[in-house]
């Protein structure tokens, strides 16, 4: 086989993974909405604008990461006072950087992680902009928050590893509600262990 035959298994293994990966994710976010009783409200991507059908589509993409929507991904949750997103980041590797194209610039996959940040506001309003875009190297830390006149916007973040079956996600979970509870947010408390 040639290098480009070559290439193309790589490819086609590499959608396989993505496949696996993908429904991991939302298996995840789904066990973690009847862990803590709090439904997922709303999703989106960041940085990133995932195709759409229609006309005229390609002039309007400007890279390859528009069709890999959960390279960066935000899941939301509410109910009564409750707020809080999980923000998937897929690579740190590509925080080092300004230019994403520029993949070959991204710290090395071996020392790059996959996570979850679970970000917190103690606004009534969801507004987390000013961490994704002020504070954009930042996402690299454990935990991090920043105070404005009317906020304060916090988050923990674990390496997906730690989520990897249902005694790690609890354990995981638990470490956040602690960290939570010494935030003062005493709203988020595991209601069922799915079992």
């Amino acid at each position: 086989m040639n290098n480009f035959e070559d290439a193309m298994i790589n490819v086609r293994s590499a959608f396989r993974i993505l496949y696996y990966f993908n429904d991991r994710i939302l298996s995840l976010v789904k066990y973690i909405e009847k862990t803590f009783g709090i439904p997922c409200v709303w999703d989106k991507s960041h940085w990133i604008e995932p195709p759409i059908q229609g006309r005229n589509n390609l002039s309007k993409r400007k890279w390859g990461w528009n069709w890999l929507s959960l390279f960066c991904y935000e899941f939301h949750f509410e109910k009564e006072n409750v707020k809080f997103s999980i923000f998937l980041q897929s690579d740190t590797g590509a925080w080092n950087i300004e230019d994403w194209s520029e993949v070959d610039n991204f710290t090395n996959i071996n020392e790059s992680k996959t996570r979850l940040l679970f970000i917190f506001s103690n606004s009534k309003e969801w507004d987390i902009s000013i961490l994704l875009n002020k504070h954009y190297q930042e996402l690299l830390e454990d935990e991090y928050s920043i105070k404005t006149k009317n906020n304060e916007i916090y988050f923990k973040a674990f390496d997906l590893v730690k989520f990897k079956d249902e005694k790690e996600t609890i354990n995981s979970l638990n470490i956040l509600i602690t960290f939570l509870k010494n935030k003062g947010n005493t709203n988020i408390n595991i209601i069922s262990e799915n079992k």
